[in-house]
């Protein structure tokens, strides 16, 4: 016989549906290195240089917003979602292991400034 022609699936013509996702829940458990440098004014420290001694562990439950028909349903608990996400969530926590740091200027920190936090290396 001939051969036929396969024809494209109707699928590759359709759009999943879109939604945003909130996270609704984050438990975690961190192990943090916290050193301090005092100072004798106020507010007695002006740095703190924190970093993660390991990956945290942590649980987080997704929904979606909208008023679809996927209220309700966690995408953390579809294992290819929840990989995924730990995988990105792990990816940026690793720029704060040890013996990556960030230092945080207490001082600047409580008047406001939006440049209180910057990141080193020990």
């Amino acid at each position: 016989p001939p051969p036929q022609d396969i024809k494209p699936s109707s699928l590759e013509y359709r759009t999943l549906p879109s939604t945003k996702v909130s996270i609704n829940s984050l438990d975690a458990k961190a192990t943090l290195s916290v050193s301090a440098r005092c100072s004798p004014d106020y507010p007695y420290i002006s740095y703190l240089d924190v970093s993660l001694a390991e990956l945290p562990e942590y649980n987080l439950r997704i929904e979606p917003q909208s008023e679809s028909g996927l209220k309700g349903i966690d995408f953390g608990s579809f294992p290819v979602v929840s990989t995924w996400i730990k995988a990105s969530i792990n990816s940026a926590l690793a720029e704060y292991l040890s013996p990556k740091y960030i230092t945080i200027d207490v001082l600047a920190w409580l008047k406001g400034d939006a440049r209180f936090v910057t990141f080193a290396e020990f």
